[in-house]
């Protein structure tokens, strides 16, 4: 059931308040998921960790590749499950841009500098081992 619209939701996202945020981004998910993409760049640009790691899985799940580029950024600029959140997505994009920096992830992470992978379709288990 849609409570609000997806310009007040929107508009929340940007609320002084962290409980409203994480409310507003909870309902574009739950209730606008169909229209990712007009608020996935504002979930991308939010401060709140949880609610742009919201907007790397809308992008994966979506696949929207226009937002292929800022999602490279983030990968490479992150730790922990930004990181793993945003490979996650890239692999989802299935981009010939981001393979060899989530090969160098696996081999960088596995120890065998790639001596062992015959490098298959990255985003199966090989990728999920190592994102753990």
């Amino acid at each position: 059931m849609k409570i609000l619209k997806l310009a007040q939701l929107r508009e929340w996202l940007h609320s002084d308040s962290q409980r409203m945020r994480m409310w507003a981004t909870y309902q574009l998910i739950e209730n606008h998921d169909d229209q990712a993409k007009v608020f996935v760049e504002d979930c991308l640009d939010s401060e709140d960790e949880e609610i742009c790691e919201a907007g790397i899985f809308l992008i994966g799940k979506h696949k929207l590749r226009d937002h292929e580029f800022r999602l490279l950024g983030i990968f490479q600029h992150s730790k922990g499950r930004m990181k793993r959140a945003s490979a996650i997505a890239l692999c989802a994009l299935d981009s010939e841009s981001s393979r060899s920096l989530l090969w160098a992830l696996v081999e960088n992470a596995d120890g065998t500098g790639g001596t062992q992978h015959p490098r298959p379709k990255l985003c199966g288990g090989m990728l999920g081992s190592v994102l753990k």
